[in-house]
């Protein structure tokens, strides 16, 4: 992963947790085969446990498009 992909994954990660101060944060790696690996590269969801903000669990999908982290997305 180039150094700017690194930069944008983190970044998002940072911005949930801060967001969910004082939740449970998980992130899991979504493999979900050779084929859709080429097209969802890097997948993962955050997965937030109940606290403070919030009561209900959420689940936070990330990766990062392009080949300079560009285009972040999370959902």
């Amino acid at each position: 992963m180039s150094d700017a992909r690194l930069l944008a994954v983190e970044a998002v990660e940072s911005h949930v947790r801060a967001f969910f101060e004082g939740h449970s944060v998980e992130v899991v790696v979504c493999d979900l085969g050779p084929e859709r690996r080429e097209v969802l590269p890097g997948l993962r969801v955050l997965v937030v446990g109940p606290g403070p903000r919030s009561d209900s669990w959420a689940y936070v999908t990330r990766r990062v498009l392009g080949r300079d982290g560009e285009g972040r997305s999370w959902a």
